[in-house]
């Protein structure tokens, strides 16, 4: 196995001591600020996907109601 480099050999002797190279102070406001809007952003880009679908989807519906009032004669059955 090769030898860690730089910042990999410190963080591979923290792990082998046995340490957490990880430490998350929740009560740092930035982390806290971070955690928040971390949380949030997937929830917001679901709502704006599913607003953006239905707004596209009605805008088909209206398409279609527009092309059958203009075109009355598509409703009639024709020889396939």
């Amino acid at each position: 196995m090769p030898e860690p480099v730089g910042e990999w050999k410190r963080y591979a002797a923290l792990l082998a001591e046995g340490e957490s190279p990880l430490h998350i102070v929740v009560t740092n406001p930035a982390v806290v600020i971070g955690l928040f809007i971390g949380g949030i952003l997937p929830f917001f880009i679901a709502a704006l996907t599913m607003t953006s679908v239905g707004r596209a989807a009605s805008k088909m519906v209206d398409e279609i109601r527009r092309q059958f009032v203009k075109f009355p004669d598509c409703w009639k059955e024709s020889p396939a």
